[in-house]
């Protein structure tokens, strides 16, 4: 498995909390406002990430805190990163969910981290530098992921990228434009999975389509998608796990203004993080981009009310 699914919410706090403690960082669970009143609720601004789900994901956490009593308002014209880290700095938006991997590849394009624990605290550092808070991530994640047909996973017993080591004949590896020459990290294959006989062909957003037919008919064995990506519920493709980080982790992560990160609001939008899994986030932006017009809030609140987070 991968690390995520391994170590649980309170290791992680443990694991983070010893680890600030040596760097110096700030620790999600203890950078609120201790001079906040516990119990009480009061405004919040949510400011939407920009990326195809950032309304889905803004409403998710809204909505929970209007049901713990948050008088919530939204902020949908954040159009980039920079824009709404500056929202937050300025005390203009005071919630915002995006996704761990993405925020340290803005703040620190060079960072080295790619395991979830590590990209965690790193963009932890990263956030609390700018007097931000990094809340604790879910389970839920949007990497790159190797995505596999079911036929093919069953035939080969495959779950994972471990299962391909040594294969007996080339693999033909599909990924987007713009990845490495090559289109994967070949030496990590290599050196991490023992994949040394594969063949790479690149394709365009536009072209995704026709690649997935050909991962279906056997052409192509491994396509490289968003972990959440539509595609992936709409053909129900098997994600295979990268125990080694091949890919960068990139987990859903709440970051909150230190003046508003009291523990009762910590609370609550750890509520919401703990209980999207990677299979949810991934059922919810599918009928995010296949039934827009119950449109955001709705299916946020359809899945929040099946959760027991929201009142029907």
């Amino acid at each position: 498995m991968g690390m995520y699914r391994t170590v649980s919410r309170a290791s992680l706090i443990l694991i983070l909390g010893l680890t600030l403690a040596v760097t110096g960082c700030s620790q999600s669970t203890l950078d609120f406002d201790a001079t906040a009143e516990e119990g009480s609720a009061g405004g919040i601004t949510i400011g939407a990430p920009p990326l195809p789900e950032g309304r889905l994901l803004a409403e998710l956490y809204g909505q929970v805190l209007v049901e713990n009593s948050y008088d919530v308002t939204y902020n949908f014209g954040l159009d980039s990163r920079a824009s709404y880290l500056q929202a937050l700095g300025n005390d203009i938006v005071d919630v915002v969910p995006d996704y761990s991997g993405n925020v340290l590849r803005h703040m620190a394009p060079a960072a080295p981290e790619k395991s979830f624990i590590d990209v965690s605290l790193a963009a932890k550092k990263n956030l609390s530098d700018l007097g931000l808070v990094g809340l604790d991530p879910s389970r839920a994640e949007n990497r790159r992921a190797f995505v596999v047909s079911p036929a093919f996973a069953a035939l080969f017993s495959v779950s994972s990228m471990r299962d391909l080591a040594n294969f007996d004949r080339t693999l033909v590896i599909a990924t987007p434009e713009g990845m490495e020459p090559g289109g994967a990290p070949s030496v990590a294959l290599s050196k991490q999975y023992s994949i040394d006989n594969w063949s790479p062909i690149e394709f365009s957003r536009a072209d995704t389509e026709t690649v997935l037919a050909s991962l279906e008919s056997g052409e192509i064995d491994i396509v490289v998608l968003d972990s959440a990506s539509a595609f992936i519920e709409a053909r129900s493709l098997v994600v295979l796990e990268d125990p080694s980080a091949v890919f960068t982790a990139n987990n859903l992560m709440p970051i909150v203004t230190s003046d508003r990160s009291s523990r009762s609001l910590i609370v609550v939008l750890d509520s919401v993080s703990d209980a999207v899994t990677p299979e949810a986030l991934r059922a919810l932006v599918f009928r995010h981009s296949n039934e827009r017009a119950p449109g955001d809030a709705t299916i946020a609140r359809d899945w929040l009310i099946r959760q027991g987070l929201v009142s029907p």
